[in-house]
């Protein structure tokens, strides 16, 4: 077995260390003092940022390019709610991005301290899953379950809250206990019967249409990039056009001609007066109505 007695704060930067982490990004702050004194001992690399958002948005960016979870710490009260549009960002685009806030010590928790925020609560929509350490042994069972739900079924956001004393105090850390989710069992392989109906849908359509998103790379279902046919080309620019949508920058369809990369853009351009907001449900209803004008 895996124990020892040490610090809330060494047992954290030990669990990232034996969960593979390599990266930290975030800014410092006085919640988080303990935790970064710590780090300076570890072959982890901390990247410090300029404003909480942008160390989320970079670990973020981190989690997409390298498929591994992207680590952001923070502290507390403002440190923690300037990461919010990043957290959101993640979930919503099935991105494993684990966040650490630093918080007030639990003595303080709950008596609106200096720079207390329930972090807890306000990123409860916004995350698959978040959890507050009360108790310095509980950490290299939060540090491993944060790394497992964000990067395991559907991948996305998980918050972990710290309060200052949980990081001071000092316990037995068991690094092996075990990670347990009642009710939560991702299914990671396709259920044949939706398979079957997604193929047979296909078949038996005369002209498809296919809006193929970031999960489709994320989830390893298109390693090259598909080669439409000139006539495919034409047609799909066809429907941008009647649309009043523009191709832009990058995905998975691309030109024979230019080998130019194209993606459904979210703003239409009737003018160099200004963009026209198009929300993704505009462009799926319209896209539909297209397809459905030319079968008749």
């Amino acid at each position: 077995m895996d124990i020892a007695n040490m610090t809330g704060a060494k047992a954290y930067v030990k669990a990232l260390e034996k969960e593979g982490v390599t990266h930290v990004f975030g800014i410092t702050g006085a919640a988080l003092i303990p935790i970064c004194d710590e780090m300076l001992g570890s072959d982890i690399r901390y990247v410090p940022g300029v404003h909480e958002q942008g160390s989320a948005h970079m670990a973020d960016g981190y989690a997409r390019a390298s498929g591994k979870p992207g680590v952001v710490q923070v502290t507390s009260g403002p440190g923690a709610t300037n990461i919010v549009t990043g957290v959101a960002t993640a979930q919503l685009d099935s991105s494993p991005l684990v966040a650490f806030t630093g918080q007030v010590p639990m003595g303080m928790v709950g008596t609106d301290a200096f720079q207390e925020v329930d972090i807890i609560g306000v990123t409860a929509s916004i995350t698959k899953w978040n959890h507050q350490v009360r108790e310095a042994r509980r950490i290299p069972w939060a540090v491993k379950a944060a790394l497992q739900v964000s990067n395991t079924g559907r991948k996305g956001a998980v918050l972990i809250d710290i309060p200052k004393n949980v990081t001071t105090d000092e316990a037995e850390m068991d690094f092996n206990a075990p990670i347990g989710f009642p009710g939560y069992q991702p299914r990671v392989e396709p259920d044949p019967t939706e398979l079957e109906w997604a193929v047979r849908m296909l078949a038996e359509a005369e002209r498809p249409a296919i809006i193929a998103g970031g999960g489709v790379v994320a989830s390893g279902a298109a390693p090259e990039p598909y080669e439409p046919t000139g006539e495919e080309i034409e047609t799909s620019l066809k429907a941008a056009e009647t649309l009043g949508l523009e191709y832009t920058g990058v995905d998975l369809m691309r030109s024979e001609e230019d080998r130019t990369l194209y993606t459904l853009e979210v703003n239409s351009t009737p003018g160099w007066e200004g963009l026209q907001k198009v929300t993704t449900v505009d462009i799926a209803e319209r896209l539909v109505e297209y397809v459905f004008e030319q079968l008749r």
